[in-house]
C-alpha cells in the first residue's frame, strides 16, 4: 500500500534528485558509484540478466517460472529502470544461494519484495526488484 500523498512526495524526491545530480556534475563528482548502475543499453543488460538467472537456476537446481525482465516505461533523468520478477522452487539452500548471487551482481539489483515460503521438503522464492542503467 502507499500513502495518500505518495505521488506528491515521490515528485518532490525526484526533483531534489535532479537538483543534486546537477550540483554533483557541476563539481565534477561522479553521480553514481561505478557498480550501482549499468552503462549498457537496458535491452542488453536485460538479456544478460536473463542469461545469468537461467545459469543460476540450472547450476543451483532451481525451477524458475514466471521470469520477466523488462525495461520500465518511466525513467528519471539519467536513469532507466529494468524490472525483474521471477518465482523459483527448490531446496532452501539453493534459494538462499540464488539470493546471494543476486546480491553480489554488479550492477546492483535492488529488491522490492522477496517472499520465501516453505513447502516442507522445498521452498518457493518469489522475487521482485529492479536494477538501473544510465541513459
Amino acid at each position: 500500500s502507499t500513502p495518500k500523498d505518495f505521488t506528491t512526495r515521490l515528485a518532490a524526491v525526484e526533483q531534489r534528485s535532479v537538483e543534486t545530480r546537477g550540483m554533483l556534475r557541476a563539481r565534477g563528482t561522479n553521480v553514481f558509484s561505478p557498480d550501482a548502475v549499468c552503462g549498457r543499453p537496458t535491452e542488453v543488460e536485460a538479456n544478460a540478466l536473463q542469461q545469468e538467472l537461467a545459469t543460476y537456476g540450472a547450476r543451483l537446481n532451481l525451477r524458475l517460472s514466471g521470469l520477466t525482465i523488462a525495461p520500465e516505461v518511466t525513467t528519471t533523468e539519467g536513469l532507466a529502470a529494468i524490472r525483474l520478477r521471477f518465482q523459483a522452487s527448490g531446496s532452501y539452500e539453493s534459494a538462499l544461494l540464488a539470493l546471494d548471487q543476486l546480491a553480489k551482481r554488479r550492477p546492483q539489483v535492488f529488491a522490492d519484495s522477496v517472499d520465501l515460503t516453505s513447502k516442507t521438503s522445498s521452498v518457493t522464492l518469489v522475487f521482485s526488484g529492479r536494477l538501473f542503467c544510465s541513459v
